[in-house]
């Protein structure tokens, strides 16, 4: 779903089209990943609820797709959307690593390898490329309020400075997993085989 996605928006984005980055979204897959997307994080949350699983982060992560669904419910702007469903693209590493870090532990090379790969695809993903949609969307909404909004634009003014800062806080929100993931990177690779101790995760994808 997230390759999917990351396809997609890399060929819009390669368009320079603006109406088709910032219209409503029309390609399938995209479409097609949000509801799919959406309905897992639905059903996510009402099991994190009601197991009391998850930190203040994970339901702060959880909110903000949440107002972002919530302020553009015809899924617009598929340069921003296909990013922040794309960006999921380090789930599975993520999961792949709680798996063998439970049955291996962490001297299992393995283990190391699928961390390794899972803070790869995070910082790429969720650090880099969703900051630069994220910077991208405040210099459209700061060029709407300076010269007008185009007719291919389908949401108000508003709603894109509500978008800039919902997103911002996504972005701090990355950036607080990312710094306790750079330190357990570092931990991993420095500590000789024998004394790694079993951690939990705080980050989530």
């Amino acid at each position: 779903m997230s390759l999917m996605c990351l396809r997609s928006w890399l060929a819009i984005y390669q368009s320079g089209d603006p109406a088709l980055q910032w219209g409503g979204i029309e390609d399938p897959f995209i479409r097609e990943a949000a509801v799919w997307f959406v309905t897992f994080l639905a059903v996510d949350t009402v099991l994190m609820l009601l197991h009391g699983f998850g930190g203040r982060d994970l339901v702060v992560h959880h909110a903000i797709f949440f107002a972002c669904y919530a302020a553009a419910p015809s899924s617009s702007a598929p340069i921003i959307t296909g990013v922040l469903i794309g960006q999921e693209v380090s789930t599975p590493f993520l999961n792949v690593f709680l798996l063998l870090r439970g049955f291996k532990g962490m001297d299992s090379a393995l283990t190391r390898a699928f961390f390794i790969l899972f803070a790869l695809a995070f910082f790429a993903a969720r650090l880099v490329l969703n900051t630069y949609v994220t910077g991208l969307l405040w210099l459209r909404a700061l060029s709407i309020a300076r010269f007008g909004k185009p007719e291919y634009m389908v949401l108000s003014e508003p709603t894109y400075l509500f978008f800039g800062l919902v997103l911002t806080a996504g972005c701090a929100l990355q950036l607080f997993w990312a710094v306790g993931i750079a330190k357990k990177v570092r931990s991993a690779l420095s500590r000789p085989k024998g004394e790694h101790k079993t951690h939990n995760l705080k980050a989530r994808s």
